[in-house]
């Protein structure tokens, strides 16, 4: 276990550290669910002078990342969403999810 938290410790400590959660923090909030706060907390421990800015920084690709998966989803639905939901059995259930929420509310339940 030593091992490897000397290792994040390591790769935290290197100057594409910060680019790098970034572009973790915009996958991870449109198409790819990893959780940035395991990466994030390293580095800021590192570069403890930065962890404000770096915060501040991973919010904002975070939210870009989330509007981004908002279109995707916005676009790409009647060609690709649909298709998904169908493979794993799941029509009925989000046919059921999407008649509980009306189109005024869809933009406030994304961004907040």
């Amino acid at each position: 276990m030593r091992s490897l938290y000397n290792k994040i410790l390591s790769i935290s400590s290197k100057k594409q550290s910060e680019k790098f959660i970034y572009f973790i923090s915009f996958i991870e909030s449109s198409v790819f669910p990893i959780p940035i706060v395991f990466l994030m907390i390293p580095v800021q421990l590192v570069k403890r002078h930065r962890a404000m800015a770096i915060g501040f920084f991973v919010t904002v690709f975070s939210v870009l990342g989330g509007a981004l998966g908002y279109y995707l989803g916005y676009f790409f639905y009647d060609t690709i969403g649909a298709k998904v939901i169908s493979l794993y059995g799941y029509q009925e259930s989000f046919i059921s999810f999407t008649n509980s929420i009306t189109k005024e509310m869809e933009f406030w339940i994304v961004f907040f």
